[in-house]
C-alpha cells in the first residue's frame, strides 16, 4: 500500500516577544537542545489542542487549580539529549 498523502506544508511566521519571554524560550530550547522554533511550535500546538478540547462553552477555573496545573507542566520531564 502506498501512502500518497501530500506532506504537510510548513509556513514561516515571525513575531516580537518581550525580552523575558524570548529569554525563557531560548533557555528552554538550549536545555532541550532544540531550536527555539520547536519550543514555540509545541506551545502553539498545545494551545490549539486545549482550545479544541474546551469547545465554545465558558468555564470557571479556581486560581489555585490553574497555578497547580501550570506548575505541573513546568515540571514535566525533558526528553533526553540524542
Amino acid at each position: 500500500m502506498v501512502d500518497d498523502t501530500p506532506p504537510t506544508t510548513k509556513v514561516s511566521m515571525s513575531a516580537r516577544y518581550p525580552s523575558d519571554i524570548a529569554r525563557r524560550v531560548t533557555e528552554d530550547a538550549e536545555a532541550r537542545r532544540v531550536k527555539p522554533g520547536a519550543i514555540l511550535q509545541e506551545i502553539v500546538e498545545a494551545h490549539n489542542a486545549t482550545l479544541d478540547a474546551a469547545g465554545d462553552e465558558p468555564i470557571t477555573v479556581r486560581p489555585a487549580d490553574l497555578v497547580r496545573a501550570l506548575a505541573q507542566v513546568a515540571r514535566r520531564e525533558r526528553p533526553a539529549a540524542a
